[in-house]
């Protein structure tokens, strides 16, 4: 599974970048949406992201994070122009276990400092569905 940071005018267009289509390699599964809300780790990883530069919004596109199920590789994503960030979700239950028993400022610290993984793209550019 993967935890992926998608550019969307809409959330119900993840429909389109998760839906079926005959001419996806392999068949998506959308497993989890909105994930960022429900995982505070999550949540400071993408503070983060936004204070290495990712902007909030980009070409009238926010930010959406999801957790998905296919046999896509994460260059296959990372390639895609809608996509800011992703990754194994098992790369990311190991962090947040490295840093399960930390509090306060401390754990919000490292959760930040996992976007020290992930390099931004262009926050000026436009974002077209190809996913």
């Amino acid at each position: 599974m993967k935890h992926i940071a998608v550019r969307l005018k809409r959330f119900v267009d993840s429909e389109i970048a998760f839906g079926y289509k005959e001419t996806h390699k392999y068949k998506r599964r959308l497993v989890n949406s909105n994930i960022d809300q429900r995982d505070p780790a999550l949540r400071n990883l993408t503070e983060g992201l936004y204070q290495k530069g990712l902007s909030y919004v980009v070409d009238d596109c926010q930010l959406y994070w999801f957790q998905i199920e296919d046999g896509n590789s994460l260059e296959y994503y990372q390639g895609k122009n809608e996509v800011e960030c992703v990754f194994y979700s098992d790369w990311f239950e190991e962090q947040k276990t490295k840093i399960r028993y930390y509090q306060g400022i401390r754990y919000v610290d490292e959760c930040i400092a996992l976007a020290d993984h992930f390099d931004i793209k262009d926050q000026d550019r436009k974002v077209d569905y190809v996913i």
